[in-house]
């Protein structure tokens, strides 16, 4: 038994001691495959060989980096839901030369909305009422841009009713419009659709058929969003895109066919939101409308995207870029939403090169999103 136990000790010392040898001469066994750092002199406490994970290839860096970003996407297309609210804001009178001669005096330390809350006062000293409501309506729709509804509601409401004052009937649509879209911004879908009403009350009684066209289309659009599908596709198919086409306004008619397939959309009814876009977009391209046509294929591209239709959705995303580029600052948000998803899709189909460039255009937008969003909050 003691010469059974001396054995295995002497066994044991031998194996110690050949491994010793066998690192310092022949090196020691890689059995990760990288050797990341390797100190044959080192006769501190550890070990001489330090054994460390391989390094992330670009596939694997690209995979984190699109993880990462999908905090950032939800943001992204706040802004791009809330934008949709801002672009249907309308500008009430003429405040080119005004704004110019403002801006002309930006500096350091003045910001544009000081300088016209300082030209409202002045105006106000004039006793020029239409003036200040007209830069009180600008005013409101910066602020609904900066997220700060209360402010372009109570804007937009002192714009009203100056206008009503003055009896400016043509403002006063505008600015009842303008109001409508702040409560659906606020979600006070109940007194959104009340002010759609009253614009399109107004406009039966005047009766111009454009106003309502465009009034029961805003309304229908918030009678969805309030869960009245039914109602909604009825004022649209029934009586809004017969209205518009008896006009020949193709402009309202591809702006109906989009609202209509929004409502689908709301429904996740993909399909014939997907049917009416198309419409649009043949009815655009005919009458050359082509402020119009960016919305449409980027709508489009959502719905293949949902629908699991990922290559088409690439193609018409891709479009939507181009066609984009022509409207920069209005579509802003769409571009960033548009590289967002393009480097999903990419990365998808592995396409990493591709998914790269669409990751690195959309880090140089999100610097530009991120800081006209910190811009505006302050």
């Amino acid at each position: 038994m003691q010469r059974l136990l001396r054995s295995c000790i002497l066994f044991s010392v031998l194996m110690q001691s050949a491994y010793a040898v066998r690192s310092q001469t022949a090196g020691p066994v890689d059995f990760t495959g990288v050797i990341a750092k390797y100190d044959a002199g080192f006769d501190g406490i550890g070990p001489q060989v330090y054994f460390l994970p391989p390094p992330a290839s670009k596939e694997e860096q690209l995979a984190s980096k699109l993880e990462a970003k999908v905090t950032e996407s939800q943001v992204v297309r706040e802004y791009l839901d809330n934008l949709q609210f801002i672009l249907r804001i309308k500008e009430v009178g003429d405040l080119g030369a005004v704004l110019a001669q403002l801006e002309s005096k930006l500096d350091g330390k003045t910001s544009l909305e000081g300088l016209v809350l300082q030209e409202i006062a002045r105006q106000s000293a004039r006793n020029n009422v239409d003036m200040v409501a007209n830069l009180e309506n600008y005013l409101a729709k910066e602020y609904l841009s900066a997220g700060k509804v209360k402010d372009a509601l109570i804007f937009f409401e002192t714009a009203l009713y100056a206008k009503v004052s003055l009896r400016k009937q043509a403002d006063v649509d505008l600015l009842t419009n303008n109001l409508a879209v702040g409560y659906e911004y606020e979600r006070n879908l109940d007194r959104a659709a009340s002010l759609h009403r009253e614009v399109y009350d107004r406009a039966v009684a005047n009766r111009d058929a454009a106003q309502q066209a465009q009034s029961l289309a805003n309304l229908a659009l918030v009678k969805a969003r309030q869960g009245n599908y039914l109602d909604a596709e009825n004022d649209l198919i029934r009586t809004v895109i017969p209205m518009v086409r008896r006009a020949r306004n193709a402009e309202g008619h591809v702006n109906a066919l989009i609202v209509l397939a929004e409502v689908y959309r709301l429904q996740e009814r993909y399909p014939e939101a997907q049917w009416f876009l198309v419409q649009a977009k043949q009815i655009a391209q005919e009458g050359n409308l082509n402020a119009l046509m960016p919305e449409i294929i980027f709508s489009l591209a959502e719905n293949k995207k949902i629908a699991g239709n990922p290559r088409v959705a690439i193609q018409e995303y891709e479009e939507a870029s181009d066609l984009a580029n022509g409207y920069a600052d209005r579509h802003f948000g769409m571009q960033l939403a548009i590289q967002d998803a393009l480097g999903d899709l990419y990365h998808q189909a592995g396409n990493y090169e591709r998914a790269a460039t669409a990751l690195s255009v959309y880090d140089t937008l999100k610097s530009r999103f991120f800081l006209r969003s910190f811009s505006a909050s302050n």
